[in-house]
């Protein structure tokens, strides 16, 4: 489901949160498996497939889904938090079959390691290159001596030392 889908539900009011005891099978499961809180939202909209966003996802620039479900729908996601949309029509623990409820959760936990990814590729490239920048000012901008890396020219340095001629 495509951002725009899910902004054009909160607004459209299709969105709100599954009462706490009518957890559906992939939320529980989900629930099980990961470390962070999973908050389940039942849409009213046309049939989907479930999807699983992180709180800290932009929908819009510099607006994360936790940001707006709190704007628009006042709910409080807590940070950190995987937020699951499921259709409100979705079948029950006794209709759901194995192999629908396994294709599922595989997409979702992809997904996840995937965005998971790409925000630490993200945050990782400005420290790499920062580092690179780094040394290579340090090679660059001095000269290539012992003195140069913080070491000291011991006594095998100074005999191997070249002459200079004036």
């Amino acid at each position: 489901m495509k951002t725009e889908s899910i902004l054009a539900q909160i607004w459209g009011q299709m969105l709100e949160l599954r009462p706490a005891g009518e957890g559906s099978p992939l939320t529980e499961v989900l629930g099980a498996l990961l470390k962070v809180p999973v908050v389940a939202l039942v849409s009213d909209s046309e049939v989907f497939e479930p999807v699983a966003m992180k709180e800290c996802d932009d929908l819009l620039p510099g607006a994360t889904l936790g940001d707006v479900l709190h704007e628009e729908l006042g709910l409080f996601i807590e940070p950190g938090a995987v937020v699951v949309l499921e259709p409100r029509n979705g079948r029950g623990a006794a209709m759901v079959s194995g192999h629908d409820l396994g294709r599922s959760l595989g997409r979702i936990l992809v997904d996840l390691a995937e965005s998971e990814l790409r925000a630490l590729k993200k945050e990782s490239r400005p420290r790499v290159s920062a580092a690179h920048h780094r040394l290579s000012h340090r090679l660059t901008a001095r000269p290539v001596t012992p003195e140069g890396f913080g070491l000291e020219a011991g006594p095998f340095a100074e005999s191997r030392a070249v002459p200079t001629v004036n």
